[in-house]
């Protein structure tokens, strides 16, 4: 795109020449007499960090009488649930069975097989504890390396219909997501 006046490369509503020339026009249209002068434009960049907001929850985890509060990362596509080894280990879970699975990593092209301990737990919701599910996962050394902080009110565009919103991820949580 180029403005046609000076032929740059920027659209034409954003061309100082353009407005310059216009002025110009409206000036000799009154028989006022013009300068020519130069302008100098200055700018400030306001760099707004973008931000991606994903779905995770704060859960109660419960097992054998103990609970624990923990985050989780929803994946609406995943075929399976995984749990850290530290979570499982703190809550005392034995391994009910194994599983084998063929894993892409970002970037491979062949799959590495593992086995995975298979554990059972319950999850509750933090603010409504009769609700609860009873799910399988995977034992992992991790689920994800970086860091996923919960989202803040103040991050999100348009907030003003959230405002009596109660989020399912509490902002003042800060620890690692632990179930997938």
């Amino acid at each position: 795109m180029s403005g046609r006046i000076c032929y740059g490369r920027h659209n034409e509503t954003i061309c100082f020449k353009s407005k310059l020339i216009e002025e110009n026009k409206h000036a000799e249209s009154e028989g006022k007499e013009t300068d020519s002068q130069d302008t100098v434009v200055s700018t400030i960049s306001y760099n707004k960090q973008n931000r991606i907001f994903l779905q995770t929850c704060t859960v109660k985890i419960e097992h054998n009488s103990k609970e624990i509060f923990s985050r989780l990362l929803c994946d609406c596509e995943s075929m399976r649930t995984f749990i850290t080894q530290k979570l499982s280990n703190c809550l005392g879970l034995t391994a009910i069975g194994k599983e084998k699975l063929s894993v892409f990593s970002f970037g491979n092209k062949t799959p590495v097989e593992k086995d995975y301990d298979v554990v059972k737990l319950t999850l509750k919701n933090k603010d409504s504890p009769n609700l609860k599910i009873d799910i399988d996962a995977l034992v992992t050394d991790q689920i994800s390396v970086a860091n996923i902080p919960p989202p803040e009110i103040d991050n999100i565009p348009q907030t003003v219909h959230l405002e009596n919103l109660v989020f399912a991820d509490s902002p003042d949580r800060q620890e690692p997501i632990t179930i997938l």
